[in-house]
């Protein structure tokens, strides 16, 4: 965590909103994963982060994090909002993860509630699309599909 906090924390993080919010999530979501204890304070400057520099989907891999982070923080209603603005995008032709990331926003909001049967039955058949959002290798294999 003295990595997080020196290097991708908020106020030291030297990127733009999109960087800020997929670097800080998905080094907290991995640390968790490993079985670091849950920052939530961490989480919680995410999340109002995300939702006032990243407002509406535009970008996959960033929407993916902001995902995470309302999760995470248990805001269904804003992950449910957010879902549907990303499906009206791709019912448009605007939105080139298509219905990959409402889809997905489901199953991490079930794993949060740990619902794990019902997490996987979200997730799986998933597997094998997250090439839709973009980013790296190492940004893939930390998704729960």
């Amino acid at each position: 965590m003295r990595l997080y906090r020196d290097a991708l924390a908020l106020d030291r993080h030297s990127g733009g909103p999109q960087q800020k919010i997929s670097d800080g999530a998905a080094f907290l979501w991995r640390s968790e994963l490993a079985g670091q204890p849950r920052d939530t304070a961490a989480w919680r400057g995410l999340y109002g982060y995300a939702n006032s520099a990243l407002p509406r989907p535009g970008n996959g891999l960033a929407d993916l994090h902001v995902l995470l982070v309302q999760a995470v923080m248990g805001d269904d209603p804003a992950l449910d909002a957010r879902s549907r603005q990303m499906a009206e995008l791709a019912r448009e032709g605007r939105y080139p993860p298509g219905s990959y990331l409402p889809a997905l926003a489901r199953g991490l909001a079930t794993f949060e509630r740990r619902d794990f049967a019902g997490a996987i039955e979200a997730l799986a058949p998933l597997a094998g699309e997250n090439e839709r959002i973009g980013g790296s290798r190492a940004q893939h294999d930390s998704l729960p599909c």
